[in-house]
């Protein structure tokens, strides 16, 4: 319960940090989803892959970071002078 209060409450700045035109949370969940391909019926689970490395935790701590530079990079934006064009 602790980490989806972190990842609601910093979840709403990181959506607003693109690059290359992509939501970087929204990359990270996408890339680590669970799949099965359609023909062969071969799961692609990326949580075995974690535990086998001995870190269960990877995904979770790989989309803490991002959301956490997402955050941060808005602040730094924020933070900039104007320009003028």
């Amino acid at each position: 319960m602790e980490i989806l209060t972190i990842l609601g409450v910093f979840m709403f700045n990181s959506l607003r940090f693109s690059f290359l035109e992509r939501v970087l949370p929204h990359y990270v969940v996408s890339c680590y989803t669970i799949t099965t391909h359609k023909d062969s019926g071969i799961r692609n689970d990326p949580n075995d892959w974690a535990a086998e490395v001995g870190h269960p935790r990877y995904i979770l701590d790989l989309l803490l970071s991002v959301i956490r530079l997402s955050v941060e990079t808005v602040e730094v934006v924020k933070g900039l002078p104007e320009v003028e064009v």
